[in-house]
């Protein structure tokens, strides 16, 4: 019989096994049968619901596709004049939404950087490194949610760079 805490330990041997497949540069064509069983694993982890990667990968998806299909659409729109308050406040909400990622980077930085140092998959100066590179993006998150409300507004060309 399987208890709770075998499958954790399998759990957490097997996403240790892909971060290391995946830091190592994840090239599948090698055709080496752990690599081989590490894309097979990666796939299926990416499906089962409640998988740490499987979370990930879901919000990195929603990231994506708030980026892609709302943030910078609603920019453009709103770049043809300037005036489209219905775009711009659409521009807003994206990028407040966009803001609620610092729960997916924080459970980031609490559960995969502490398993990765434990293991010895990287070095605590290398998740510091993925650290500030989370703080980077949360700042200029932040940067760009105040500047789409200053008034008056910056020039519609340095929002778009910002963005």
């Amino acid at each position: 019989m399987v208890n709770s805490k075998d499958i954790g330990i399998k759990r957490e041997k097997n996403l240790l096994e892909t971060l290391q497949f995946l830091i190592d540069g994840g090239d599948y064509s090698k055709g080496s049968s752990f690599l081989e069983k590490a894309k097979r694993y990666q796939a299926a982890a990416c499906m089962v619901p409640g998988h740490p990667l499987y979370t990930f990968r879901q919000e990195n998806d929603q990231i994506t596709n708030l980026i892609q299909n709302e943030i910078l659409p609603q920019l453009k729109i709103w770049q043809q004049d300037g005036k489209d308050s219905a775009a711009l406040a659409k521009l807003q909400n994206g990028v407040d939404r966009l803001h609620d990622l610092k729960n997916h980077y924080s459970r980031k930085e609490i559960s995969i950087y502490p398993l990765l140092v434990k293991n010895g998959l990287a070095s605590e100066e290398q998740t510091s490194k993925l650290w500030q590179m989370d703080d980077d993006v949360r700042d200029l998150v932040k940067k760009v949610a105040s500047v789409i409300r200053q008034n008056p507004m910056p020039d519609k060309y340095f929002i778009e760079a910002l963005v």
